[in-house]
């Protein structure tokens, strides 16, 4: 079931598209799949949400051949992922966008923040630390660097799905110490 209409863009509050539609996919149940774009900004905002409530988790997978590049990653908005070999965290936040890829399709995304960071570098140390980040990340995303990657999610709407991938529930306290963007909306 796919469902479109026109709604204000939060960014420069002209009409903007909002797309949503429920998938069954294996092992999570029914997610909701819903992207926001505005024509008039280029404002983009996409996420994933399941439609049942599960327990806190954490996937991790060794990725140490190009093959592991093909393994699906599915983060929500809440997810937490660390790859610690390269560097990277990401957390959770008020941008925060869930999407379903591949490892490859994630590294693609993070090396586009790190050359980012590589351009916006003042000085020679910086430049340095942020060159060398890359490289990794490059060495990584054609499968010539072996790395693990974590995905924690406190709601649970958050996996990796392939071969060699280990699930975990999570505790209580190990939930509460992740980041969890909550979105208030309040009626006028």
């Amino acid at each position: 079931m796919q469902e479109s209409q026109t709604i204000q863009c939060p960014n420069c509050q002209k009409p903007a598209k909002l797309v949503q539609y429920l998938q069954e996919i294996p092992h999570f149940g029914k997610l909701l799949f819903s992207t926001l774009s505005c024509e008039s900004c280029a404002f983009r905002l996409s996420d994933v949400f399941c439609t049942e409530f599960k327990k806190p988790v954490q996937y991790s997978a060794c990725i140490d051949s190009e093959k592991d590049l093909s393994l699906k990653i599915v983060k929500s908005s809440t997810a937490t992922v660390e790859i610690p070999e390269l560097g990277v965290l990401v957390e959770p936040g008020a941008a925060s966008e869930g999407y379903f890829s591949n490892i490859e399709g994630f590294l693609d995304r993070v090396q586009q923040v790190a050359q980012i960071l590589v351009d916006s570098a003042k000085n020679p140390e910086e430049i340095n630390a942020a060159r060398k980040s890359l490289e990794k990340i490059k060495k990584a995303r054609e499968g010539n660097l072996a790395f693990s990657i974590i995905v924690k999610d406190p709601f649970g709407n958050s996996a990796l799905l392939g071969d060699n991938v280990e699930r975990k529930e999570l505790s209580e306290k190990e939930a509460a110490s992740l980041k969890k963007p909550f979105l208030v909306l309040e009626k006028s």
